[in-house]
Order: C-alpha cells, then sequence, then structure tokens
C-alpha cells in the first residue's frame, strides 16, 4: 500500500513522494520533509554537489538506484574546508599550492601538500569543541607522488593518536598512539572515484576540549617522515563532534552547521490496516547508528512497529502495542545490503533480515497505527534505499 525509493525518487522542497499503485492505480502519498540548511550528496555524475535548505537529498555514492540519505545536525569546525592556505591553518615543512587540481565537486580548488624537508611533514588545525564522547577528522586526500597520508590527533602536549592510509590500494593503513588518554577508536577511508578518497579517524576522548588535527604527507605505511619534494593532494577537510563521519559541509571562514533531515507522513485513512502488515526496508549498508523509522500512532508511542539502530552496523527492532511490548530484538553486527521485515497478524509479531527469522513476539489487533516516520527522534544517520509497507502479513 504504500512504496519509496528502488530507483523511484520523486522530490522537491519540503517534499518526497512516495505512492501507492495498487491494480494500476496510482496513488501519490506525499512525506513532509524538513532541514532548515543546506547540504550536499553525491549526485548521478558521482560528484558532490550541494542541494537547497529542505530539499530531500538522493544520494547516489554507493547504489547507481539511490538511496535517501538521512543525518543528524552536525557542525564542520574546520573555519576553511578547502583554502588550506588560510588561518586556522599552519603549515610545518610543507608548501601548499591551491587549486592545483579537480576536487571531488568537479572544481579547480584542491590543494598540492608538498614536504620541503625530510622530517615530519603536514598541515594542521587547533580545534576547540565541547567536551564529548567522541571526534571525527575528515578529508579528501589523493595520491600524488606519496602514496599514503596519515591523520594526526594531538593534544598539543605529549599525547596523540595516527592513522595511515593506503592512496594507492584504497586501504586502511597501521595505527598507533603515543602518550597516553588518546587513541584511533574508529578509520575508514571510502573510494570517491578518479583517484580521490575521503579519510576519517575517530577517537574517544571525553575530558578533552581541543585537539590538533594534523593532514600528514606519508611514503610508507607506519612512517612519519618524507622525502624532499613528496606530495599529496587533499581537500574538503572536516572536524565534527560524533561517533562517525557525515556528508560534507563545506566551510569559508567560520564553522558551519548543517540541520537534521526530518521526514514523516501521517497517512491517510484505510492505508494502513490495524489487523495486519508488513514493513520493509533496504539499507545499501549499516555505516552508522539511527534513530527509528517505522509507524507509530499519531502524537504519541504507545503503538508503534519500528527499526532503529543501537550500535554501528546493528539492527534493531521494537513492537509496541497499547505501551506493551511484545517485541524487542537485535541483531549481531551486519554489513553489505540488508533488507529488514517487521510482519504483524492479530497474534503475533515477527522480524527477518536477509530472508532469515530473527525473532518472534505477540500481537493483537491495533488500537492506533496512522503515522510514518523516517527519523522520529531527530537522530537518524542512515541511507535507505527502499521502504515498502503491505497489509499483509508477508
Amino acid at each position: 500500500t504504500l512504496k519509496l525509493g528502488n530507483g523511484n525518487w520523486a522530490t522537491k522542497e519540503d517534499s518526497l513522494l512516495a505512492y501507492n499503485d495498487e491494480n494500476g492505480n496510482f496513488k501519490p502519498l506525499p512525506f513532509d520533509f524538513t532541514r532548515a540548511s543546506s547540504a550536499t550528496v553525491v549526485n548521478k555524475q558521482g560528484l558532490i554537489e550541494t542541494v537547497g535548505s529542505g530539499e530531500p537529498r538522493i544520494d547516489f555514492g554507493n547504489d547507481a538506484k539511490g538511496a535517501l540519505l538521512l543525518e543528524p545536525s552536525r557542525q564542520n569546525l574546520v573555519s576553511y574546508s578547502e583554502d588550506f592556505t588560510q588561518s586556522p591553518w599552519n603549515n610545518t615543512r610543507v608548501d601548499i599550492t591551491s587549486q592545483s587540481l579537480l576536487n571531488p565537486k568537479g572544481e579547480l580548488s584542491a590543494n598540492k601538500i608538498e614536504s620541503n624537508n625530510s622530517a615530519e611533514s603536514f598541515i594542521q588545525s587547533s580545534i576547540g569543541f565541547t567536551s564529548s564522547t567522541s571526534q571525527v577528522f575528515s578529508y579528501f586526500a589523493k595520491k600524488g607522488n606519496a602514496n599514503f597520508t596519515h591523520i594526526t590527533f594531538f593534544d598539543g602536549t605529549a599525547n596523540g593518536c595516527r592513522q595511515w592510509f593506503d592512496l594507492e590500494n584504497g586501504v586502511l593503513g597501521t595505527s598507533t598512539s603515543f602518550g597516553s588518554g588518546i587513541t584511533v577508536d574508529g578509520a575508514n577511508i571510502e573510494d570517491f572515484g578518479n583517484g580521490w578518497y575521503k579519510v576519517s579517524v575517530i577517537s574517544s576522548t571525553p575530558s578533552i576540549t581541543s585537539l590538533i588535527s594534523r593532514i600528514n604527507i606519508s611514503e610508507t605505511n607506519g612512517v612519519t617522515s618524507s622525502a624532499v619534494g613528496s606530495y599529496i593532494y587533499s581537500t574538503m577537510a572536516q572536524f565534527e563532534v560524533g561517533s562517525y563521519a557525515t556528508s560534507y559541509i563545506p566551510t569559508q571562514g567560520s564553522a558551519v552547521t548543517r540541520v537534521a533531515d526530518v521526514s514523516s507522513q501521517t497517512v491517510p485513512s484505510g492505508i494502513i490496516s490495524q489487523t495486519s502488515g508488513t514493513l520493509f526496508i533496504e539499507f545499501p549498508n549499516l555505516d552508522n547508528t539511527f534513530a527509528f523509522i517505522g509507524l507509530s500512532e499519531s502524537g504519541g508511542n504507545s503503538n508503534r512497529m519500528v527499526i532503529y539502530s543501537s550500535g554501528d552496523n546493528i539492527l534493531d527492532a521494537q513492537f509496541r502495542q497499547d505501551s506493551v511490548v511484545k517485541l524487542s530484538a537485535s541483531t549481531g553486527v551486519l554489513s553489505g545490503v540488508v533488507k529488514v521485515s517487521l510482519s504483524f497478524s492479530s497474534t503475533e509479531s515477527v522480524l527477518y533480515v536477509n530472508g532469515s527469522q530473527i525473532s518472534v513476539g505477540t500481537a493483537s489487533v491495533w488500537s492506533a497505527l496512522n503515522e510514518f516516520n523516517l527519523n522520529q527522534a531527530n537522530q537518524i544517520g542512515a541511507k535507505v534505499s527502499e521502504i515498502k509497507y503491505y497489509n499483509t502479513r508477508l
């Protein structure tokens, strides 16, 4: 009775279109959509582009059919994300040549970072933030005559960590720490085409309120120094408070906040059965934790069937009727494409993941089920390829 995605996307400012095409009779079912800021997305050409305030984002970075990108509010605390010749960037034993190469947006603005000394060579920025559980530093890098780059987190005294990235083969390298208290708690390298990779490091340092973040040149995995004349290309740096890297937020002179994506629909009467149904959701991956996607009663949580995530690459489900939890389940760590269905009849509720039954609970006839939420708690961080809802227990 409701379909969204699977390569069929229709968006406009403040609206995302789902549909019902039973018996060849097309009925549009628009979702309200809000995001009170611009945001970036990977378009069909594989380039990063900026879309306007309130415009839903269909991301083609990992899926030729596109995926709906829903993210929480985040702030890029790097004040000049692309021009590394500006303050607060400080250069140590490197020369910067700006506008030397096309960046992942297709613009001639990437920086060439070249070592002019055989010691450790880098650019760095000191970032202050409210004390939190974790921070993420990311940037886009492309090999020059040096095959590696590494990120250094440093507290300005004697404590820090390093993570190397192989820009030749697109894989993670070595991670190390020095001093105490600052460690690499997660790292990622993501292919954006044309030799560009987005590299990122997560560090959980709850007692710290500032970190020096370095972009280093490396010729060899695990080695901090580089020869004179070694260089890489880099651009689009981002420092954000959170447990994973989100989409790029451009800055030019000050920190910039991207507001959360919020989408929901009060379903027309008769669309959702109160006696049986199946909610199906496909994710191209589960990179991040995310909040509720599912059906509930309008204005309340006493009745809901939702899929969410309590940890990276982990999927959870809950079935609640008249404030009584009828099913609560969690998977182990998942990878790749994940297909989920949450089904119910008047007697049972069932969770399936990738065709396998995960958990069975009880159920009864609903008293109310009429609102579809794609991010009920406003903390979602997920890409969704497809959503379907059927008025039968499948």
